[in-house]
């Protein structure tokens, strides 16, 4: 079994333990079901069909060109946090 751990504001924690106490039910019980209420059922995403979020554009150079320049701006970033812990 994993474990997660999660920060609550401290009145919406507060709430949980008095919910938790009101039902004779343990906090991680609530929040078990909560969550696996939640993964069950589907969720319609806000903009639509996912689908609508996939995409491409258009780029003329070859992806071995883009994967490049990925890469360097990359190491740029790398590079730069080297440098600042000097």
């Amino acid at each position: 079994m994993k474990k997660l751990i999660v920060e609550l504001p401290d009145p919406l924690h507060r709430r949980l333990r008095e919910t938790a106490l009101e039902e004779n039910r343990t906090m991680k019980n609530i929040v078990t079901d909560l969550v696996a209420e939640y993964v069950v059922k589907p969720h319609p995403h806000p903009a639509g069909d996912s689908a609508e979020l996939r995409g491409s554009w258009d780029d003329p150079r070859p992806a071995e060109e883009i994967v490049a320049d990925i890469m360097a701006d990359r190491r740029w970033m790398t590079k730069r946090s080297k440098d600042r812990a000097k």
